[in-house]
């Protein structure tokens, strides 16, 4: 095979610099974002859109951003339905020296992430078929899918990967930039339960990764955020999961120095029972009329032991925030015994918070 550096400048040099991230690498020569989005038209009817010839569409793309700050007007928007359409994508906007990004489930914050002015965005959404294998234990996820689409196929049949703690976020972004989860303590970040990518270069070429084929760059992508292609398939280890405990809890700003202590044990003592997970969130609302009301704290606790039954106290790790601990009872809790499906679900930021 070549090695991870040929495969880096076969990338580079055909302007596919960032192909899940930002815009690509282009030099001065490079195509208009018109010319560009005319050709895909040609090549890709009904998959290719833009303001001008489907305006609803058009915006409902730009809206289905989580951050205002990706909500970035392309010049046109194109919506591969396999792999072979990536690579054909690829390879024509590559051979023209077009800019453009890549969208997976649009979940990040930066601008210019997964999305770009004056070119053209590579929509992955119509790529999301999730699949399970139960003898060899591989889940196998297309790069468009979200979290919670994966959940709803996966729990039912007693499986789970490690992935997305918000349902709503996408399965490509996150798995090739790291990818924390409830299970990270056991499992480590998504990227390392992934044993098998398959990947379109900048050439358009379609090759796997695993840790016997193209091995140098299986490791590279664990964490490259798609610098050196655009994932396409993904096949995960899958492990047994049935219900889990977990939710959230809301504290009030008296609580804070005692949350801080708790925060700290749990960290501490992790690895002593590494079923524990815990997002320690603070948020400040100018809305709260009093200044010193406005900290509000939520904690999402989950223990993803196999839970059989019901749970009438705290897991061991959250002894620290039990409600006769301290820091005292929650204001509210949606603490409960339930599926990887329902708890992902309801850790979606409202937009007020985007």
């Amino acid at each position: 095979m070549k090695s991870l550096t040929d495969l880096a400048v076969v990338a580079l040099t055909l302007g596919c610099g960032h192909l899940a991230g930002a815009a690509a690498v282009v030099d001065a020569a490079a195509s208009s974002a018109t010319e560009c989005c005319n050709l895909l038209e040609k090549s890709f009817p009904g998959k290719t859109y833009s303001s001008s010839n489907q305006q609803n569409l058009y915006q409902k793309f730009i809206a289905s951003y989580f951050s205002v700050n990706e909500r970035l007007t392309p010049s046109c928007v194109v919506s591969p339905s396999n792999t072979k359409d990536v690579a054909e994508i690829v390879g024509l906007l590559s051979k023209n020296s077009c800019q453009f990004a890549v969208k997976s489930g649009g979940h990040g914050i930066m601008t210019g992430s997964s999305n770009i002015i004056e070119g053209v965005t590579i929509d992955l959404r119509g790529m999301r078929s999730v699949s399970l294998n139960q003898e060899n234990k591989t889940a196998t996820v297309q790069p468009g899918a979200k979290w919670l689409e994966v959940y709803n196929y996966l729990s039912p049949l007693g499986y789970a990967i490690p992935g997305g703690r918000a349902g709503l976020v996408g399965v490509g972004g996150l798995t090739s930039g790291g990818g924390n989860s409830f299970f990270a303590a056991r499992y480590g970040f998504a990227c390392d339960n992934v044993k098998r990518f398959e990947v379109v270069l900048g050439d358009g070429t379609v090759v796997e990764a695993t840790n016997t084929t193209n091995a140098d760059l299986f490791t590279a992508l664990k964490g490259s955020q798609n610098n050196l292609g655009i994932i396409t398939k993904f096949d995960f280890v899958a492990f047994r999961q049935s219900d889990l405990w977990g939710g959230t809890a809301t504290y009030g700003s008296k609580t804070v120095p005692e949350q801080i202590k708790a925060f700290v044990e749990f960290t501490k003592n992790l690895k002593n029972d590494p079923y524990g997970s815990l997002i320690f969130v603070w948020s400040y609302f100018l809305s709260i009329p009093k200044a010193s009301d406005r900290i509000v704290i939520l904690n999402l606790y989950e223990y993803t032991a196999n839970i059989t039954g019901p749970v009438t106290t705290y897991p061991p790790p959250f002894k620290g925030f039990t409600p006769d601990s301290p820091i005292g009872p929650p204001i509210v809790d949606t603490l409960r015994v339930d599926n990887l499906s329902s708890l992902t679900g309801e850790l979606n930021s409202p937009p007020e918070l985007r």
